[in-house]
């Protein structure tokens, strides 16, 4: 499994006030097409979730995650050296959790 697409909204009461959407290159196969409806060729030009990472740490930082499946989602945002998940113990805008850094 792996991240195809990352997208988010920030919303104040019951306004939105900004977004965010991508898709993202896994550079692998991107699985089962008739699931998520991506192609290869749709994210073969997209970032990959390193080129990303510090930017959706940042905008997720103190915000209330809302998912269709966080559980899910949380296990595929991990730390780009070792796997371990980053998200609830980052430190900094950085794809690369407390185990890792410095190394």
């Amino acid at each position: 499994m792996t991240v195809k697409e990352i997208g988010f909204e920030e919303a104040i009461e019951t306004w939105q006030v900004d977004e965010f959407e991508t898709l993202v290159n896994p550079h692998r196969d991107v699985g089962p097409t008739w699931l998520h409806q991506i192609s290869s060729s749709m994210v073969r030009d997209a970032p990959d979730f390193g080129e990303i990472a510090g930017l959706v740490a940042t905008r997720l930082d103190g915000a209330v995650a809302c998912a269709h499946n966080l559980p899910f989602q949380h296990r595929m945002i991990m730390c780009s050296r070792c796997g371990d998940s980053w998200m609830a113990k980052r430190r900094s805008a950085t794809p690369v959790c407390d185990n890792c850094k410095g190394t």
